[in-house]
């Protein structure tokens, strides 16, 4: 993780989308995998600069934070506590399609654990959509949906 975390800050951007997907592949393989990268104090740098990259690092960045959340309550309140929530949230507006389903498959990830997450992924008009619910369909953007009540599109 130590050799990974520098490249997320370097100049070229594929080398740092590669770097985030690489981290996003190591803390999907198992829990221990992704508390280093909680450990290492990388989520804070993935949520910052997630809302300055270009579309292929928001998806690789959003990639990671679904990994990590997706092992236990611990690993996803440690998401939600270095402030990802609300730049997942922003992701969702996103006009990239790709961009809007990493960001929905890691809310639902991270909402799934904890009730009081779950309620801190909600948006007026919106519901949190469930991995679980949707597994081996075809998600896309319809990952989340609005409600009978309406929201915004």
């Amino acid at each position: 993780m130590a050799l990974l975390r520098p490249l997320l800050l370097d100049v070229v951007p594929t080398i740092q989308q590669t770097a985030a997907l690489a981290l996003g592949r190591l803390a999907n393989y198992n829990d221990d995998l992704a508390e280093a990268v909680v450990k290492g104090d990388i989520l804070p740098q993935l949520v910052y600069s997630l809302a300055e990259q270009n579309r292929f690092y928001k998806k690789a960045a959003a990639f990671v934070l679904r990994a990590v959340g997706k092992h236990s309550p611990q690993l996803a309140q440690a998401i939600v506590d270095c402030g990802a929530l609300d730049t997942l949230v922003i992701c969702l507006e996103d006009f990239d399609p790709g961009v809007k389903e990493a960001a929905a498959w890691a809310l639902g990830y991270i909402a799934r654990h904890n009730a009081e997450v779950e309620k801190g992924c909600q948006r007026p008009g919106w519901s949190v959509w469930q991995p679980s619910q949707h597994r081996g369909t075809e998600a896309g953007a319809a990952a989340w949906r609005q409600s009978e009540e309406g929201g915004a599109s």
